[in-house]
């Protein structure tokens, strides 16, 4: 993304610059997928990632959950974007706190 690359555009969409909503949904495509790539992409204020090699349903994953349901923003002096901080997913009541719950496969079965 010459002339800058994927982190900096984050950061000017989150800082607001040239008109542009710093509220914008940011889901970024890399080929960089390692812990370190990812927490710089998090920390820059994207709403999501998605590595490469990607799929039109991954894509669409992607999008609706951005969308439904939306995550907070936060807005402080060194960090703009969405709220870091997920919700559980999938279990609710006494699923959630049960140590012999089976996770595998509930993936399974909500697939």
């Amino acid at each position: 993304m010459k002339p800058t690359n994927g982190i900096e555009l984050v950061q000017k969409i989150r800082s607001g610059q040239n008109g542009v909503s710093a509220f914008t949904p940011v889901i970024m495509v890399s080929g960089y997928s390692d812990l370190t790539n990812i927490i710089e992409a998090r920390d820059a204020g994207i709403n999501k990632l998605l590595a490469r090699p990607v799929s039109a349903k991954l894509v669409y994953l992607r999008i609706f959950s951005v969308i439904e349901p939306p995550r907070d923003f936060v807005d402080r002096d060194d960090f703009h974007g969405p709220d870091r901080r997920r919700p559980p997913v999938g279990l609710e009541g006494d699923e959630r706190r049960d140590d012999e719950y089976d996770y595998d496969e509930h993936k399974r079965s909500s697939n």
